[in-house]
């Protein structure tokens, strides 16, 4: 059980260049006392992937000592630039930027989701399963929002009909 919480504490130093254990504890968003478990109890699993994307190392080596510590890109290794030059950067973010920056993520992958989700409530019904709209052939139309602007400023609005209406009137001018 010991051996996960020093190979935890030896990616923390590697990887990220956590002095001690107060410094770990704040890049893993965990309290002092948790990080103080672990060593006694070793690192819980379920903690392993957030550890992971928040230190980089693999969460089987963390709790074996299996296989490589991480992916780790070196500057002599082939590759893109733009990779390299990401990586670059993110290691030279404090802990605070790069909490910050997993917590924007999180907000913007919740707010894709929430979008989606609406957005796949509000299809008129007869547009969603009808077999010749896709994005291809009409542009203007795969737009849901544009769907569904028509169809408040149209109480109206006849979904399919009105598509097909319109998108006859645009080849013959």
């Amino acid at each position: 059980m010991k051996d996960s919480y020093a190979r935890l504490l030896k990616a923390a130093r590697e990887l990220k260049g956590a002095r001690n254990e107060a410094a770990v504890a704040v890049l893993l968003d965990v309290s002092k006392q948790a990080l103080h478990n672990w060593k006694s109890r070793g690192v819980p699993r379920k903690n392993l992937v957030e550890i992971e994307a928040r230190i980089g190392a693999y969460p089987t080596w963390i709790a074996t000592g299996e296989g490589r510590m991480s992916t780790g890109l070196q500057a002599d290794q082939p590759g893109d630039p733009f990779i390299q030059e990401v990586v670059s950067a993110m290691r030279s973010m404090s802990s605070e930027d790069m909490r910050l920056m997993a917590e924007l993520c999180r907000k913007i992958s919740r707010k894709e989701r929430h979008l989606a989700k609406t957005e796949s409530m509000h299809v008129p019904r007869g547009l969603a399963s009808h077999p010749t709209h896709h994005a291809a052939a009409s542009p203007y139309w795969a737009d849901r929002r544009v769907i569904e602007r028509r169809q408040a400023d149209n109480p109206n609005w006849q979904g399919v009909k009105d598509r097909r209406r319109y998108e006859g009137s645009l080849t013959h001018r």
